[in-house]
């Protein structure tokens, strides 16, 4: 789960993006290229509500509202997560 710049701008970074208890086969890639990110994610719940934190709290990751309702933040399931530092 480390820093990924194969092939990259000198400006682009990528973390590899891992499964958690609810989703253990799900996997991904986010890319910090310059002011854009870019999240690629595979393995998640079908037809599921999930919502991307970008914050120095927590979660910490990738998060499926299991009521569909993604201002409910007292039903969320991890989806995925990765190591920014």
């Amino acid at each position: 789960m480390g820093l990924v710049t194969t092939g990259l701008a000198a400006d682009t970074t990528s973390f590899a993006l891992i499964g958690q208890k609810d989703t253990p086969a799900a996997s991904g890639t986010a890319t910090l290229a310059g002011t854009t990110l870019t999240i690629s994610a595979r393995g998640l719940k079908p037809n599921a509500v999930c919502t991307v934190w970008l914050v120095n709290m927590s979660p910490t990751m990738i998060v499926c509202h299991t009521t569909g309702d993604p201002t409910n933040m007292k039903d969320m399931a991890e989806g995925l997560m990765a190591r920014l530092m």
